[in-house]
């Protein structure tokens, strides 16, 4: 009997930067013909390609049972070590001990573990372009009190 799980994923806040926390959030779906006994995540941990580094999102943490068609979700906060291409990677272990099929869409399961990439966005740059928002902002406000002068 194998067990089938449709994983979504989120960060929050939507550009996560460099130095600053975040949220990862898994939701999980039972989209298979049987309850999902429950279980535990072998890990769940976040690589950072650009830095070479990893970090772990949780210990042993017990997921329930999931009834066919339910889900079940679980947010972590995390803090960004390193910017660029990053991956979040989760493998479970079933309390029965059978195979889990992991789904990133209802099409087909991928490999023995589920992943998904998400971008972490340099500080530097994330402050020269939050910078150059704000000097627009100021100039558009200037251009619009001239207009008002001008008529």
């Amino acid at each position: 009997m194998t067990h089938k799980l449709h994983i979504e994923f989120e960060t929050g806040p939507e550009t996560v930067v460099q130095g600053d926390s975040f949220t990862v959030t898994l939701n999980i779906l039972n989209i298979g013909d049987q309850i999902f006994p429950g279980g535990t995540f072998s890990y769940f941990r976040v690589k950072y390609i650009g830095g070479d580094a990893s970090q772990s999102a949780l210990g042993d943490l017990e997921i329930p049972e999931i009834p066919v068609e339910n889900s079940w979700s679980i947010t972590k906060t995390l803090y960004a070590i390193s910017d660029g291409i990053s991956w979040v990677e989760a493998q479970i272990k079933s309390n029965d001990e059978e195979v889990i099929e992991y789904y990133q869409s209802r099409r087909g399961p991928v490999h023995q573990e589920w992943s998904m990439p998400f971008y972490v966005q340099n500080r530097e740059s994330y402050d020269i372009i939050s910078l150059l928002q704000k000097i627009l902002e100021k100039l558009d406000e200037i251009n619009e009190k001239l207009r008002g002068q001008a008529k």
